[in-house]
């Protein structure tokens, strides 16, 4: 029940927040809202090459043995990230944009991001540390030690930049750390560093994108007062991203425990590496959007909801046909030889690569508004069923494939009917029920031209147009039908 006193807290939040609106809703919300993305979407797709590169040339540099040790070590590293990026970036990114500059308790917010950086970041060293002191030495375990703390930091710059619409210099952030990797880790490993080389490189990224966020951040730092709230964002926030990155990985986790490593269970990874592409394109459309939608009562919010919504729905879509239908002539290009007789795994696993995304931005959009325990609540009940179910099926890679395409579009489902109701105006569930027929339809036609791959490519390259011009249609304000 909305009383008056909530009435008079919310304008006086807004008298205290229009310097940040008038300048943002000056401007037209799509055109900022698709380049900022593809801004996003750079940064993560430089700084992905850059680790695959990083990896290849690491194979062709080190012996076996070392060559382990770095691919260990960097496993844990991954872990830290994830962590690290959990929560710390998308905590800062709220507080900056919901105050002004001058505010003090924008620069607690600072403050106590790094605290928690530096503990968090001390705490992950002591971690690597135990789980690496079987096989790595202690100058290798030195290096990625000290790139654990930097990892935190330079998450702390990174939502500064998100919170303050910087997302030029947010891209070249997070592309620039990888390509340091990529440059020192390789040169010190080809000079006859070997493993400290390769790990070498962690260290040096992570230092040098953590100095840059400490630059960044250099005006804004003073010591918290009142974290009352903070802890809160950052328990609500991290426990969401957890739960969600463990989610996307949930079938692999299963079947690795239940069966170990075997040639099928990497054939279905390797096909993961095609089919993901909505995940990474819903973490740069969140990116951009969480910032615009934590500030409240803003007049272009269902615009916003609404466009993002579209784009992430336009894209998934032409990836899901595109992975679902590849032809067996263009697999055996890209995997090593013999993976290429499990192409029926890339329906099931480009569909759950879509609900995947689905399932992030959206869980993205409950978190602007704080809404955490319905987020929770979904997820955090769909993981333990999913295990269970996924454990059933593990036995076969093609039944674990479509169990967890089920199970994500299950979710997903749930997630937009309450993300439809959150965001009344923005048509989320009209649009998401009319990408699913449209998809679907096209992943059947498209089936068809598997065995013709020069009519596939140009009819992929026909529905990429078609894409770009539906991206560029109005949707008109209405009703939802989850609202």
């Amino acid at each position: 029940m909305v009383t008056p006193a909530d009435h008079s807290k919310d304008s006086e939040e807004m008298a205290l927040l229009a310097p940040v609106i008038r300048p943002i809703a000056s401007h037209s919300v799509r055109p900022r809202l698709r380049r900022d993305s593809l801004l996003v979407l750079a940064g993560n797709v430089v700084a992905g090459a850059s680790n695959y590169g990083f990896t290849l040339a690491l194979v062709w540099i080190l012996p076996g043995r070392q060559f382990s040790r770095v691919a260990s070590l960097s496993a844990l590293l991954l872990v830290v990230g994830t962590a690290a990026q959990a929560a710390i970036p998308w905590v800062i990114a709220r507080e900056v944009v919901r105050r002004s500059p001058n505010d003090p308790a924008r620069g607690h917010a600072v403050g106590f991001a790094l605290i928690v950086a530096v503990v968090l970041g001390m705490v992950s060293a002591g971690a690597i540390y135990g789980l690496s002191e079987r096989y790595a030495g202690t100058s290798i375990e030195l290096a990625a030690m000290g790139a654990s703390p930097a990892i935190f930091v330079a998450q702390v710059g990174a939502g500064y930049l998100q919170g303050t619409g910087q997302f030029l210099r947010y891209a070249l952030l997070i592309s620039g750390e990888a390509l340091v990797r990529l440059a020192c880790g390789a040169t010190l490993a080809w000079r006859g560093d070997g493993a400290l080389g390769g790990v070498s490189g962690f260290t040096a990224g992570a230092v040098i994108a953590a100095l840059i966020s400490l630059w960044v951040v250099r005006r804004e730092v003073s010591w918290p007062r009142r974290t009352r709230g903070l802890m809160e964002q950052l328990g609500g926030i991290g426990g969401v991203q957890l739960a969600v990155s463990v989610l996307s990985t949930l079938d692999v986790i299963v079947a690795s425990l239940l069966h170990g490593a075997s040639r099928s269970l990497a054939a279905y990874q390797a096909l993961l590496i095609f089919t993901r592409v909505p995940l990474f394109i819903s973490g740069a459309l969140s990116a951009v959007v969480y910032p615009r939608l934590v500030v409240r009562h803003r007049t272009d919010d269902a615009s916003t909801v609404t466009d993002s919504t579209k784009m992430l729905l336009v894209v998934s879509a032409l990836a899901a046909v595109g992975t679902s239908s590849l032809p067996r002539v263009v697999l055996t290009h890209l995997l090593p030889q013999g993976y290429a007789s499990s192409i029926n795994l890339l329906v099931p696993l480009a569909i759950a690569g879509a609900a995947s995304g689905q399932i992030n931005f959206s869980t993205t959009l409950l978190q602007a508004r704080s809404q955490f325990a319905p987020a929770l609540k979904i997820v955090g009940v769909g993981i333990p069923l999913a295990a269970i179910l996924l454990g059933f099926a593990s036995s076969s890679m093609y039944a674990l494939g479509w169990s967890a395409a089920g199970i994500d579009v299950v979710i997903a489902g749930s997630l937009v009917l309450v993300t439809g109701r959150r965001f009344p105006g923005s048509s989320i569930v009209r649009m998401t029920v009319l990408a699913v027929v449209v998809t679907g339809a096209l992943i059947a036609a498209f089936a068809s031209l598997r065995s013709t791959p020069s009519l596939w490519v140009l009819c992929l390259f026909l529905l990429a147009v078609s894409a770009v011009l539906v991206s560029r249609w109005r949707i008109p304000a209405g009703q939802d039908l989850g609202a």
